[in-house]
C-alpha cells in the first residue's frame, strides 16, 4: 500500500508523454540512428544498415529484423533511424504501455487496508495445514568419486580395502599405505 502511494507520488513529477526512463532511452537511441545507413524499399518498408549487420525494418508493422521492438515495444536504434527518415518522432511508436497516462492509471487504485489477525472474524474450520510429505520413487543414488573409494575394513587383522564400483563388477583393492 506505501509503495503504491509513493509511485502516484512518483508519477506527478513525470513531464511529457513517456515515463522517464523510457524517454531517455529514446533519445539515446535517436542520437545512435544517426550514424546508420539506410534504404528505402518500399511503403513503409526500409533496410538499415550498420558497420556490418543489414536489418529490415517496417515502421507500420512496428518491426525489426532484430526483434528488440517486437519484444520490448520500444523502437529499436534501426527502427528510430527509419522512423525519422520519415520525419516523425520515435516517441509516437512506444507502446502505450510507457506512457505517463498508464502509469498513473495503474497506481491511481487505492488498496482497502486490512484489519489486525487478533480482529478477523473466527471460522468453525481446521486450521490449513500443508499437504503430507510422498516418498521419491526413483532408482539406488549414485556413488560420487570419493564415496566410491572410500576404505573400508573388512577382516579381523586390520587390513584396509577400497571398495570400487564400476559398470557391471566390484573390485577390492588392497590398500598399499599398510
Amino acid at each position: 500500500m506505501v509503495r503504491y502511494v509513493e509511485r502516484l507520488e512518483y508519477s506527478k513529477k513525470f513531464k511529457g508523454r513517456l515515463c522517464p526512463s523510457i524517454s531517455k532511452s529514446v533519445e539515446s537511441k535517436k542520437v545512435n540512428a544517426r550514424t546508420l545507413n539506410m534504404i528505402y524499399s518500399e511503403g513503409t518498408i526500409f533496410e538499415v544498415t550498420s558497420v556490418d549487420k543489414t536489418f529490415v525494418v517496417d515502421i507500420e508493422e512496428h518491426t525489426c529484423t532484430c526483434r528488440r521492438c517486437d519484444l520490448s515495444g520500444i523502437p529499436c536504434i534501426h527502427g528510430c533511424a527509419a522512423i525519422i527518415s520519415q520525419k516523425a518522432q520515435p516517441e509516437d511508436y512506444v507502446n502505450k504501455a510507457y506512457t505517463t497516462d498508464t502509469f498513473v492509471r495503474t497506481y491511481s487504485h487505492r488498496i482497502k487496508p486490512i484489519l489486525d489477525k487478533s480482529l478477523w472474524p473466527q471460522t468453525e474450520c481446521d486450521p490449513r495445514m500443508p499437504p503430507p510429505l510422498r516418498m521419491q520413487f526413483g532408482g539406488q543414488r549414485r556413488l560420487g568419486e570419493k564415496e566410491r573409494m572410500s576404505p573400508i575394513i573388512l577382516s579381523r587383522l586390520g587390513s584396509k580395502y577400497y571398495y570400487h564400483v564400476q559398470t557391471m563388477w566390484t573390485i577390492w583393492v588392497q590398500c598399499k599405505d599398510m
